[in-house]
């Protein structure tokens, strides 16, 4: 019983909504970055141009999703 009440305690708090729809709003633009950063990266077999494109698409997906996991 005293231990079903320590982790009654030691319960984390819930976010807050707001957080929660950031969170969520800048997981899916992430997604979006990197799904289009993979398609140019697979379009610029044909045209070689948009390979920094698609570098910089990817690496910002990347860093968006790494930011927010910390």
């Amino acid at each position: 019983m005293i231990l079903r009440i320590r982790f009654l305690i030691w319960r984390e708090p819930a976010l807050m909504p707001e957080l929660f729809l950031l969170r969520t709003l800048l997981r899916t633009f992430s997604v979006v970055l990197g799904g289009f950063g993979v398609f140019y990266l697979i379009l610029s077999w044909s045209a070689p141009a948009l390979w920094g494109l698609a570098l910089v698409l990817i690496g910002a997906a990347s860093g968006i999703t790494y930011f927010l996991d910390r």
